[in-house]
């Protein structure tokens, strides 16, 4: 039986590299969207002195996205980046 985040969301994967379902198509395409307006979300755990040069790029990624979130606003080099397809064996979980 899959796991109860995978029939909630529907992240079940066609491969190691992609998803299957309605969401394959929504992370296929969302480096096309804008960035949607938001409101901060306080982050209490977020390490502060973090040494960017141990972080893999996604890791990077993850971070810049956190931060974004926790001031409430997107940067424009943020919003243009293109981090590629998801890659399933970076993560050991995806929620």
């Amino acid at each position: 039986m899959p796991p109860s985040s995978t029939k909630f969301f529907g992240w079940a994967t066609a491969g190691p590299k992609e998803f299957c379902r309605p969401l394959r198509k929504a992370i296929k395409t969302y480096e096309e969207l804008p960035v949607a307006p938001f409101s901060s979300i306080n982050v209490e755990n977020m390490p502060h002195n973090i040494d960017r040069m141990v972080l893999s790029n996604d890791q990077q990624y993850l971070l810049d996205i956190s931060l974004a979130i926790s001031r409430g606003e997107c940067y424009s080099d943020l919003a243009l980046r293109k981090p590629g397809p998801v890659v399933h064996s970076r993560w050991l979980t995806i929620a």
